[in-house]
């Protein structure tokens, strides 16, 4: 019975400090936890003030959250990397503090020999900005 005990407790602390919400918390913020087809596959978050980091995409469909504690709602577009030419625009959404966005169908952005989407973040405004990515 105690090896059963210990075993859960292992289970159960593994889980909860891989989760995207104690992250931050535990140094683990920008790396992916991934969830598998047909389920949002957590890739890292960002602060910012004009430009995110690049997140990579493989297509299909990308959504970021704002942290509900962020202050103001911005117009935030997204942005498609590409070293060789210019970046490409996606689109643009107003969003407040707390919501979601999601492009669907965005896997003609895919480009390169990794077959993946490099994006980021624009925004006008100059108060910070905390975003979570998913893939």
């Amino acid at each position: 019975m105690k090896k059963l005990t210990a075993f859960f407790a292992l289970v159960c602390g593994l889980v909860f400090s891989a989760s995207p919400a104690n992250a931050a918390a535990n140094g683990l913020a920008n790396a992916p936890l991934l969830s598998g087809s047909g389920s949002w596959d957590y890739i890292g978050w960002d602060t910012f003030t004009k430009e995110s980091e690049i997140f990579r995409s493989g297509g299909g469909d990308f959504k970021y959250c704002r942290d509900k504690y962020d202050s103001g709602t911005d117009v935030i577009e997204l942005w498609e990397y590409d070293p060789e030419s210019y970046n490409d625009y996606v689109g643009s959404r107003s969003v407040a503090p707390g919501d979601c966005e999601v492009f669907n169908s965005i896997g003609g952005f895919t480009d390169g020999t990794d077959g993946q989407a490099e994006f980021f973040l624009k925004k006008s405004s100059t108060r910070y900005a905390n975003v979570y990515f998913y893939d």
